[in-house]
């Protein structure tokens, strides 16, 4: 899914001006383009582009029709971290360094 350009401004007004208190605050600014589904991040991992999963539930190899594609690209991950209420294929099928991290 990709949302318009600047998405939050759109949605709320005021958070335009909260996203800049936050750069300011911690430093940097979060990145305001949209990401990666779950098809172009196998490929960006494949293509060398991704070193870091990071999954906050879900699970990525049941969201992609090519499981073992996607094993195999994030077999040379970095770092996977998977922030979920319960196991699934996605905390074994992980990258050198793997962290799974409980929601309650």
């Amino acid at each position: 899914m990709h949302f318009p350009r600047k998405w939050t401004d759109e949605v709320n007004p005021r958070c335009g001006q909260d996203v800049r208190k936050k750069h300011a605050e911690f430093g940097f600014a979060a990145p305001r383009e949209p990401g990666l589904d779950t098809a172009e991040a196998t490929e960006a991992f494949i293509d060398g582009r991704a070193k870091t999963l990071f999954c906050l539930g879900g699970n990525f190899m049941r969201a992609i029709p090519d499981t073992e594609r996607a094993e195999r690209a994030l077999a040379d991950a970095r770092l996977t971290v998977g922030v979920s209420t319960k196991l699934n294929r996605s905390h074994v099928a992980c990258g050198r360094t793997a962290l799974i991290l409980p929601a309650l």
